[in-house]
């Protein structure tokens, strides 16, 4: 069965389907896939509405004549003398499992080298995507690392702490460390007149700065420009793609 609209254009068996369709000026070229060729004549069916509205009705009628056909056969039956049997079939398969994927990949092969073109834009998509992968990640770890979580900053090589300047996750480690440990006092669990230790002594020996409320409120500076940046290649990439017309 076939619909368009809310409308059912066809109804019957699979092999009817290109005869039905071309006895109403719809051929299906050589070569062309029935399941293409189907879905072509539903578009164009649906933007003429007359066309639409014939093939509708060829099929009300078709209907109604089916039901009567059918309703004269079962009331020329005699329900009595039919014995109601529950019966259990089994419908087998026609290829088993490991010969439809035999097949298939049979058929995706055949289809790979009879198109160069398609195998080779397969080739270089899964190329491409494996190494942006690795380089996303390897970009993202080093990114990580020199944050100031993981490793001490002034212990890292000088010529690699500048990226630490472009590390997102540095500037949110700073919020983070500075928002919990401002104004902290540690005192021991025993006694609490005595506290070694205060939170503003941490921050000063990890070498983050404190003093006012702009030391924390310019890592939420840097966190916005890095990701209005993100955002503004991403516009732009979505710009040039070309659209189908």
């Amino acid at each position: 069965m076939f619909m368009c609209k809310g409308r059912c254009v066809y109804h019957g068996s699979i092999k009817d389907v290109i005869p039905y369709f071309a006895r109403h000026g719809y051929q299906c070229e050589p070569y062309e896939n029935p399941a293409d060729y189907v879905l072509d004549v539903l578009i164009d069916v649906s933007r003429k509405p007359e066309i639409l509205i014939r093939l509708n009705n060829l099929y009300n009628i078709t209907h109604v004549d089916l039901s009567a056909l059918v309703h004269r056969q079962d009331s020329s039956i005699n329900h009595e003398n039919i014995e109601h049997e529950r019966r259990k079939y089994k419908v087998k398969a026609a290829r088993s499992v490991g010969a439809e994927i035999f097949y298939l990949s049979q058929r995706t092969l055949r289809n790979a080298m009879r198109n160069p073109a398609l195998a080779l834009s397969q080739t270089l998509a899964s190329i491409i995507i494996a190494v942006a992968l690795i380089v996303v990640i390897l970009v993202l770890v080093i990114m990580m690392m020199l944050s100031g979580f993981l490793i001490d900053l002034p212990s890292v090589f000088i010529w690699l702490s500048w990226i630490q300047w472009i590390s997102a996750f540095r500037y949110a480690s700073n919020v983070l460390t500075i928002n919990e440990f401002q104004g902290l006092i540690f005192c021991l669990p025993n006694q609490t007149d005595f506290c070694p230790m205060t939170g503003d002594e941490i921050l000063d020996k990890r070498g983050l700065a404190h003093s006012n409320a702009w030391d924390l409120w310019k890592n939420f500076f840097a966190l916005t420009v890095m990701a209005l940046l993100l955002f503004i290649l991403a516009y732009i990439q979505l710009i040039r793609i070309k659209k189908p017309k």
